[in-house]
This record gives structure tokens, sequence and C-alpha cells, in this order.
């Protein structure tokens, strides 16, 4: 299934692309919740890998983990987990 962001998403995406263009490595994006931030880092993701770079989602909670590995797999992203309690994968 292909992910068709919304236009405050695609907003999102470009203002963080120019943030790195312009040589910030620290870039901190505030969302509200329901707004697709999963869907904005599996995006981004998707575009980190393209490029040959490696990527590293940190997540405190495990429904959140679960969450992220979905909508990587909707961006077409391969993820794997490292939990407590869980097999690597």
């Amino acid at each position: 299934m292909k992910i068709e962001e919304r236009d405050y998403q695609q907003r999102t995406i470009v203002q963080i692309k120019q943030c790195l263009m312009k040589g910030f490595k620290r870039i901190f994006v505030a969302l509200p919740t329901g707004s697709g931030k999963s869907i904005i880092m599996g995006i981004l993701s998707s575009m980190c890998l393209k490029k040959g770079s490696k990527v590293l989602v940190l997540m405190h909670r495990r429904g959140l983990v679960y969450q992220l590995g979905d909508r990587f797999e909707s961006c077409g992203v391969g993820s794997g987990t490292i939990m407590s309690g869980v097999d690597s994968e």
C-alpha cells in the first residue's frame, strides 16, 4: 500500500530537508497526536536509505515500536527490532 502524505506532512518533510541542507545536525519536530509522525519518519527513512545512509529510531513505548514497524513496512522500509522480551528480527 502506497502512503500518501498529507500537505502538512509534506511541508514538514520539506522543512526537515531544508534544515539538513543548511547543515543542522539536531532537528526537533513536534506534532500533535495522530498527525502522522510515524509516516513522516517512514518517508524520511526511506529517503535516507536510498542514499545509502543508515537509520536508527529509538522509542520509549512498545506500542510505538510495533506501530512504527507497520508504518515503515507501508513506506517500503525494512526494519528490525531490538527490545527486551522480543527475539531480534
